[in-house]
């Protein structure tokens, strides 16, 4: 007699969106043990947090967010304009209101709060990475491979206070979100317009998430729910008016996409470049994941988000991070469908290594933390003396990041970040001279009248050295 083998005890394949179950597809998959390699997912995430630790550092756009937060929490309403920029900025939608003022909270914490902040947000990034692989089918070894390929190649991202900070965990949210809705549509799809409400008054780059959403919609669920989906894509999109704002939030967005910096392809907007280290990691590891990402089957309306995503990144290199984290999901079940990813050794004495590991890296961490907690006080330090050689009421034009260091003491502008909010004229005079190209500020019809650079670099014509401090000099504008 011929009995058939049974399936008792086996792990229930997770069915995927694009008609075919995992466990049909790599049934070696349906008996791998996950739970003896879940330290190493959380091994991995703890070790790229301590090591961004080390390195992480606040960026150069990031200071204007809290002086303007500042200056909502103190006059307790939105101002029209930007009130530490020497020039009419009346009528700028401000629409990230809400990411401003948690900013300066977070700052007013002391040195370490903005660093501890970034942190957070990529160890939650990290962790719903790996509950959508998981949902998925990846194991748990094969999700630790993907997490260190992200973290080497989107060092620049991760690891730099910038205001994305608010973007990182709410792209793996919606991207989680959605794909559960792939596999098994339910009411959580109503959570999407909410969510847009949310990211829009923290972060432009809702507009990101919206694309994806609407590729989710248009190209997966319309068949199925016609009119549901309607209701969602509208929502969703009028969430983008449900901002301080209000009716003219669209503004904010048309003059984020069209200021001088995104029209010459420079700082934030620059492409790739593959001149330096970074440049290479992020292209290689990119690449890794997508070629792992590929390998494996998935629904048409994820081949466009990955499409997208991917000519955004082409435009510019800032774009890269929403990619890497897209693929991470995918590129672990291609990962786990190698055999020797599912027979990795469990070691011993698990729960002492456990605790030793967790602890090394806490240290490590938190060393790291103090060390650069004391490079922010520095650069803290040195603005406080500049603000007090420049004063309150004399126009400045400084080199980034101290330009907006100085807006935070109180130094009035000449032109700063948010570039979209200045007039073009004094847009393309900043790049020019954030460039080099200095001559051109000696031009403007108002000229500033003190400029801040750091030692040894030359005014231009018309200006002369009268104070320095902490590796800046400050030059006057000559009377005319």
């Amino acid at each position: 007699m011929i009995r058939k083998p049974s399936n008792r005890g086996a792990a229930a394949p997770s069915p995927e969106s694009c008609g075919e179950p995992l466990g049909a597809q790599n049934p070696a998959r349906t008996t791998a043990p996950t739970r003896p390699t879940a330290e190493w997912v959380a091994f991995v995430a703890g070790l790229g947090i301590a090591f961004l630790s080390q390195t992480i550092a606040v960026g150069a756009d990031t200071m204007w967010l809290v002086a303007l937060g500042r200056a909502v929490l103190s006059e307790r309403h939105v101002p029209d304009g930007i009130p530490f920029i020497a020039t009419d900025t009346s009528g700028w939608a401000n629409v990230p209101v809400l990411g401003q003022v948690l900013m300066a909270l977070i700052d007013s914490l002391g040195p370490a709060g903005l660093l501890v902040a970034q942190l957070t947000a990529v160890a939650l990034a990290l962790l719903g990475l790996v509950a959508s692989s998981r949902r998925l089918g990846a194991p748990d070894f094969a999700i630790s491979l993907a997490l260190i390929v992200l973290l080497v190649g989107q060092l620049p991202s991760l690891g730099v206070v910038r205001a994305q900070l608010w973007s990182i965990p709410l792209f793996v949210l919606l991207a989680h979100l959605l794909r559960r809705e792939s596999e098994a549509p339910s009411r959580r799809i109503w959570l999407v317009p909410p969510l847009i409400v949310l990211w829009g008054n923290l972060h432009g780059a809702v507009l990101v998430g919206l694309a994806v959403t609407g590729a989710y919609l248009a190209l997966n669920r319309l068949r199925q729910e016609p009119l549901p989906s309607l209701v969602v894509a509208v929502f969703a999109l009028l969430g983008l008016w449900a901002t301080p704002a209000g009716l003219a939030s669209h503004e904010y967005y048309l003059g984020v996409l069209s200021n001088e910096a995104a029209r010459r392809g420079e700082g934030l907007w620059a492409p790739l470049d593959l001149g330096s280290g970074f440049g290479w990691l992020m292209l290689l590891s990119t690449v890794a994941l997508l070629v792992a990402a590929l390998r494996r089957p998935a629904p048409l309306w994820e081949y466009a988000v990955t499409a997208g995503l991917g000519f955004m990144t082409i435009q510019a290199a800032r774009n890269g991070i929403w990619l890497a984290l897209w693929l991470v999901p995918r590129a672990s079940i291609s990962l786990g469908a190698r055999k020797r990813l599912h027979s990795f050794p469990v070691l011993p004495a698990r729960r002492i290594l456990r605790t030793v590991a967790g602890l090394v890296l806490l240290g490590l961490a938190t060393a790291g933390l103090m060390q650069r907690s004391q490079v922010v006080t520095s650069d803290r330090a040195a603005a406080r003396q500049l603000a007090g050689l420049i004063g309150s009421n004399r126009s400045t034009l400084a080199i980034s990041p101290m330009s907006e260091l100085l807006a935070v003491e109180g130094v009035l502008l000449w032109a700063g970040n948010p570039i979209d909010a200045l007039p073009p004229d004094r847009q393309v005079a900043f790049l020019d001279f954030l460039s080099g190209r200095l001559d051109s500020t000696t031009h403007a019809v108002i000229p500033p009248e003190r400029l801040v650079m750091r030692d040894g670099d030359s005014a231009p014509g018309g200006y002369k050295a009268v104070a320095g401090r902490a590796g800046y000099s400050v030059y006057q504008r000559a009377s005319p």
